[in-house]
C-alpha cells in the first residue's frame, strides 16, 4: 500500500511539474511567435511580396497605420497604400530593411506590442537611414496580426534619447 501511495504522490508530483514548464514554454513560445510577425514583414517589404505582407495585418475598418506624413484608416486604404509601394515607381528604388534592437511586450495572452529600430539601405545609391517602429498585435483566430502600424525616421541619436524609468 505504501508504494502505490509513493507512486501515485511522485505522479502527481511530475505532472505538477510538467504543467509548470509548459505554462513558461508557452510564454516565451508567444513572445519567439510576434517577434516573428516582425521578422515576416521585413522578409515581405524586402522581397515586395504583397501577399505575404497582406497576411500579416488584420483586414478590418479598424485597422491603422500612421506614417510621417498620414494616418490611414482602414484595411481598405492601407491595402491600397501597400500595392502603389509594392508595384508602383516606388518599388523601382528598393530597399532592403534590417531589424535593430526589436523588442516583444506581452500585454495579455492575445495582445501585443512590438517595438524597435529598423535600419533601411537603398540598393541603388547605397544610401540608410534609421527608422523607429511600433506595431500593435493582437492574436485573431489563432493567429498574430497587426491592428495598428507605425513608422517614422529617426532625425537623431536614438541612444541619446532613451529613457529608462526603473534607472
Amino acid at each position: 500500500m505504501r508504494k502505490k501511495t509513493m507512486y501515485g504522490l511522485s505522479c502527481i508530483v511530475l505532472l505538477l511539474f510538467c504543467l509548470c514548464f509548459n505554462a513558461s514554454a508557452n510564454a516565451a513560445s508567444a513572445e519567439d511567435e510576434v517577434l516573428q510577425v516582425e521578422k515576416n514583414w521585413i522578409k515581405a517589404a524586402n522581397a515586395l511580396d504583397f501577399k505575404l505582407m497582406s497576411s500579416l495585418y488584420w483586414h478590418s475598418p479598424k485597422t491603422t497605420q500612421y506614417s510621417p506624413d498620414q494616418l490611414a484608416q482602414g484595411w481598405d486604404t492601407m491595402e491600397k497604400n501597400m500595392k502603389m509601394y509594392f508595384n508602383g515607381p516606388e518599388s523601382q528604388h528598393i530597399s532592403k530593411w534590417a531589424l535593430d534592437k526589436g523588442q516583444v511586450i506581452m500585454i495579455s495572452d492575445n495582445a501585443a506590442i512590438i517595438i524597435g529600430y529598423h535600419n533601411l539601405t537603398n540598393v541603388a545609391d547605397q544610401s540608410s537611414s534609421r527608422h523607429r517602429f511600433t506595431r500593435v498585435v493582437h492574436k485573431i483566430d489563432g493567429k498574430w496580426l497587426i491592428v495598428h502600424d507605425h513608422e517614422s525616421r529617426v532625425t537623431t541619436d536614438p541612444d541619446s534619447t532613451v529613457v529608462n524609468p526603473r534607472s
